[in-house]
């Protein structure tokens, strides 16, 4: 039978809450293979008192019978110290970020749940209101501007980027802010008045350059291009593999042309995509020429995105605009002279109020490769598009294949006056209005208040549907196939017609078709 050591007395004389204490201190060294821990819990003894503690409960432990000298007391007095800061250290570390040398290469899985996805590079923080560009780009230290940040990123390492939210910065001139680093991804964080916001000001030569390739933007920001009279390009590109990524609809939000549309608060491109831009992609962008006003005769807005401003032949290959809105006023929201394939445009929203303004245009040889995304709905609206004064002027134009429309309307946005008949046909070949098919044939639309509704599509109204394609009688809500062609109205008494109606078209189209 074990021989307990003397009891020693407490500071509070209790000999036997001395033996509880040993027999609980042996059963946590059985445990745990250590009883320090245990002892440092015994707040009433001071350092000595503590060693002496120590020395019994290692006695009981290898069954001595009676005291001796040990060999390492003076060892454990010296150790107690640093393994009370240590532990100390350790809990004021878990309210801090680890900085583990190199980062945790194979990823971090905790009970099978992996906590984040691993990333090669380095991550650089950013932020106007508490950083320096002479701090080391940390979360709590972090750089001031993204330009910097991007200077201190290695070439194709995968680097990050972190915009914090609430971040200002100002583009001053070209390439204040240049991507000229292989790889970088830059992560715009905040949402709401807290998304980080860059500015163009100071001169029409303000711009952000884009020169190298794999540069992606995502994240949610917004990008106000209305600080300085008639800029002419944006973003300039020039490297493969351009993204910009909003996190949701809207998340990126450009804004080219004040809503006040004072003449030259705009800049004439947003985003200019010179030879080389291949493979760009554009998705959940709201790109605004104007939010409250149609009337752009004074606006120097030409388009959202343009493929290169250059006079000599340009390639660009492969690009994706899925999940925009577009909104304002654009000879077309999406522009090309050159020789521009493979362009695909997914699921995407166009509120073009220009009088003539498309979706996009297209030279004849890069027509071909444009195409819809066919498992998506498109959406193109025309909005407060003035009474034509010609006898034909159209609407939307189908190449390519044809198209489902599910919904095809115009809603008054001013009230219609001196027009006595309007049309609107569909007919790919139809030389004259008797021979084309009509949709819509009212005999007058002269006194259409606001609101009022001219369709033949899902939101129901107040036109005539008359005429026929082939033996197909048209009503309301009724879906049907358009070939390549023209959608066109017609106008009467096309001299005297005042007004403005939005038209809308929503479809879903065949593989290659398109619809501008």
């Amino acid at each position: 039978m074990e021989e307990k050591s003397p009891a020693i007395q407490t500071k509070d004389g209790g000999a036997a809450l001395r033996e509880e204490r040993l027999d609980k201190a042996v059963a946590f060294f059985k445990r745990r293979g250590n009883a320090i821990p245990f002892v440092e819990t015994l707040r009433d003894l001071n350092k000595k008192e503590k060693a002496d503690f120590l020395d019994d409960v290692m006695r009981r432990v290898k069954g001595v019978m009676k005291a001796k000298n040990n060999p390492y007391r003076m060892l454990i007095l010296f150790l107690l110290p640093l393994i009370m800061l240590g532990m100390t250290m350790n809990v004021h570390a878990q309210n801090k970020p680890s900085y583990y040398p190199n980062g945790w290469p194979n990823g971090v899985v905790i009970q099978g749940m992996p906590v984040l996805n691993t990333y090669p590079g380095d991550v650089y923080w950013v932020d106007s209101g508490t950083g320096s560009n002479s701090y080391p780009g940390t979360f709590r230290r972090p750089f001031s501007t993204i330009d910097y940040a991007v200077g201190r990123c290695t070439a194709s390492n995968g680097d990050i980027i972190m915009v914090k939210p609430g971040h200002t910065e100002s583009i001053t001139g070209s390439g204040t802010i240049t991507f000229d680093v292989a790889g970088v991804t830059v992560v715009f964080m905040g949402s709401g008045s807290l998304r980080p916001t860059i500015t163009w000001s100071t001169a029409t030569t303000a711009r952000m350059i884009v020169s190298a390739a794999d540069v992606t933007l995502t994240g949610s920001a917004i990008f106000d291009m209305t600080g300085y009279d008639a800029v002419a390009i944006g973003i300039h590109v020039s490297g493969a593999n351009f993204k910009m990524l909003g996190d949701y609809t809207g998340a990126f939000r450009v804004i080219q042309a004040d809503e006040d549309q004072h003449a030259g608060y705009a800049a004439v491109y947003a985003v200019v995509l010179e030879e080389g831009a291949d493979n760009h992609e554009f998705r959940n962008i709201e790109w605004i020429s104007s939010i409250s006003e149609p009337n752009l005769s004074s606006c120097t807005v030409a388009n959202a995105v343009l493929y290169s401003v250059t006079t000599t032949t340009q390639a660009q290959d492969y690009g994706l605009f899925d999940g925009n809105r577009f909104i304002g006023g654009w000879t077309a929201c999406v522009s090309s002279a050159y020789t521009s394939t493979n362009i695909l445009f997914g699921e995407n929203t166009v509120y073009n109020y220009s009088e003539g303004g498309k979706f996009t245009t297209f030279s004849a040889s890069a027509a071909t490769p444009r195409y819809l995304d066919p498992n998506k709905e498109q959406t193109l609206v025309l909005y407060a598009k003035p009474m034509p004064k010609q006898a034909t002027n159209t609407l939307f134009n189908v190449i390519n294949g044809s198209v489902l429309v599910t919904a095809f309307h115009g809603e008054v946005t001013s009230q219609l006056t001196g027009a006595q008949v309007m049309t609107i046909t569909a007919d790919a070949s139809a030389t004259s209005i008797s021979n084309a098919t009509k949709l819509i044939a009212k005999s007058t639309v002269s006194g259409n208040h606001a609101g009022s509704h001219i369709t033949i599509g899902d939101y129901g109204g107040t036109a005539v549907e008359t005429a026929n394609m082939g033996a197909l009688n048209f009503t309301d809500g009724q879906e049907f196939y358009l070939n390549p062609g023209a959608i066109k109205i017609n106008i009467a008494d096309k001299t005297n017609v005042t007004g403005n109606v939005t038209w809308t078209l929503r479809f879903k189209p065949s593989a290659f078709a398109f619809v501008y």
